[in-house]
């Protein structure tokens, strides 16, 4: 809403053992906290090719980096076996810091930011980002 959006966020995760989310729970979380119908809500994939690429291919720095998060291992030891730049890591710490200076909540971003400089297990960041009370963002 700050931004004029009406936009969710929902990320892939893979490699590390949690349940996924499906179309229709998606929807039914989306419902609830707009207040209307789950066949209201409409599920739309911006930028879907790029998208796809990082989240997928194996090739993707960023995936491989995140898929080895979610296998239990620290950001610090990925980013030392890198050959490569994970343009992620760095924007992450760039854009919290952002978000920090100019008071605006962004808790996706903070748990991310845990899990990337503080060692937060990504399991523990979605249990405090799925424990939050819903309200209008």
């Amino acid at each position: 809403e700050l931004l004029g959006t009406d936009e969710i966020v929902v990320i892939e995760h893979t490699g590390c053992g949690l349940h996924g989310v499906d179309e229709a729970s998606l929807r039914a979380r989306v419902a609830a906290e707009r207040g209307v119908a789950p066949d209201d809500v409409s599920i739309v994939f911006g930028g879907f090719g790029d998208l796809v690429a990082t989240c997928t291919g194996g090739w993707s720095r960023n995936r491989t980096f995140g898929q080895g998060l979610g296998e239990g291992r620290t950001a610090v030891e990925l980013i030392a076996e890198s050959k490569s730049v994970v343009e992620g890591y760095r924007t992450t710490e760039s854009f919290h810091g952002l978000c920090l200076a100019r008071g605006i909540d962004a808790p996706i971003l903070a748990e991310i930011h845990a899990i990337l400089y503080a060692a937060k297990p990504p399991a523990e960041a979605l249990a405090t980002l799925m424990g939050r009370g819903l309200k209008h963002e």
